[in-house]
């Protein structure tokens, strides 16, 4: 048994394209995770993950490495917010609006529309937010609604200050607002998707198709359009745009946003005979159950994996391991941990140090430009970025802060081209 067998039972379950993860972050996931457990050998981790529910849960979460920030997208959520204000102003007979957020990592994306909504004065009880995500790390932190300096990047600081209040080294959102948003653990492609028989006018469903493979894709694409209310919105991200011949929708409002209106012509087939035949995660519980006959020992079940960032000594055999996983994959791991601490300084001094000393890498350099961009020094973290794309001219992360980067100065066109590379680099890295 292989790398291959793990790849294909995430490709299964949960649709995944690892490759679109990046280099070796899928090794260095079961690397982590076998360390945990004491194994040392991949094929009885393999075995372990088939058929043991618990750890195939516990290697997906540690897979999902949230990327999210308040108002990512900037002009969107007013944008959307005002189109849900004149619905609801137009006609206060009409059902609320039904809002669904999937993935929604840790929160940011449903709190950011809830400040919208807030913002313009919309009625509590004229709108309801769902939000989704596979992983109950996120949606545990989601919950807390307790962010960093980081998550706040694209946010303004008259908001910050109105709807957050400082914790420690941490800023806690109202509860006013926190309230408004009903979290939730669920797999889109499992039979038991915890919403499955409920319908949405919005759905937000951004940066999920990127990471899918194409049936992956297709067959999300199939299940959120049932998911959708006749006439539904369909958001999605910068590189995820649906294909134009796509009957089924049409492009609405400025392009810059990509969203799409559910067609009347679009078919509804229930979502139990679209989802994936062989997705079986214990959804909709909150927490999975383990197996009464689990070989892993309960204990260990109970416990969160140590961080990525710790060094290893585990061989992995599986054609060509990863390179620098206890190496620069331990700085970029503890830069990312200081800057979502809010040690900005910190983690800009342990770039640069890595840098200074003749070890450049695209991922290192798409680091330094968020960490930059949080700083508000975007001419800086451009520049990163664009050394990132030097050494990786189709490094995902890297295009779409640049991208973000570029519209947000008002150069569209270069954004388009941006958009365009980064749809690109998606296609060449499926599976």
């Amino acid at each position: 048994m292989s790398m291959s067998f793990l790849v294909r039972h995430l490709r299964e379950r949960i649709g995944l394209d690892p490759e679109s993860l990046g280099a070796n972050t899928l090794s260095r996931a079961i690397t982590a995770r076998m360390k945990f457990l004491a194994i040392n050998d991949l094929n009885q981790y393999s075995q372990i993950v088939m058929s043991d529910e618990v750890e195939c849960q516990a290697l997906v979460e540690d897979l999902m490495v949230p990327e999210s920030w308040f108002f990512r997208g900037g002009k969107l959520f007013p944008y959307l917010g005002k189109m849900i204000a004149e619905r609801g102003s137009a006609s206060s007979s009409r059902a609320p609006f039904q809002i669904l957020s999937l993935p929604c990592s840790t929160g940011e994306e449903p709190y950011s529309l809830a400040i919208t909504l807030d913002q313009l004065g919309v009625q509590n009880d004229r709108y309801s937010i769902d939000a989704v995500d596979i992983s109950s790390r996120h949606i545990a932190q989601a919950r807390q609604a307790r962010y960093r300096a980081l998550s706040f990047r694209q946010t303004d600081e008259a908001i910050q200050s109105r709807y957050f209040r400082k914790v420690g080294e941490s800023w806690e959102l109202l509860p006013s607002i926190r309230d408004q948003v009903r979290f939730h653990r669920g797999n889109l492609f499992d039979a038991l998707f915890v919403l499955k028989d409920r319908r949405f006018d919005l759905i937000f469903c951004r940066n999920l198709l990127i990471y899918l493979h194409a049936e992956g894709r297709r067959r999300a694409i199939e299940i959120l359009l049932d998911l959708l209310e006749p006439e539904g919105l369909l958001c999605v991200g910068h590189a995820e745009p649906i294909d134009p011949v796509d009957r089924r929708f049409s492009s609405i409002g400025p392009p810059e946003y990509f969203i799409y209106r559910k067609n009347d012509s679009a078919n509804r087939a229930p979502v139990q005979e679209i989802v994936l035949k062989s997705s079986r995660l214990p959804l909709p519980l909150d927490e999975p159950k383990p197996e009464r006959n689990s070989p892993i020992k309960r204990e260990a079940k109970r416990k969160s994996s140590p961080p990525l960032n710790q060094p290893t000594s585990i061989n992995i055999q599986v054609g060509t391991p990863p390179t620098n996983v206890s190496n620069q994959g331990n700085v970029i791991d503890r830069a990312r941990l200081a800057a979502d601490e809010g040690k900005l300084s910190d983690a800009l001094k342990i770039c640069e140090t890595e840098l200074a000393s003749g070890k450049p890498s695209p991922d290192l350099y798409s680091l330094l430009g968020i960490i930059r961009q949080a700083m508000q020094e975007t001419d800086q973290a451009e520049k990163a970025f664009a050394s990132a794309l030097y050494l990786d001219p189709a490094h995902q992360e890297a295009l779409t802060h640049l991208m973000i980067l570029t519209e947000g100065r008002g150069d569209r066109a270069g954004a388009e081209r941006l958009r365009q590379r980064l749809s690109r680099a998606t296609k060449r890295g499926g599976m």
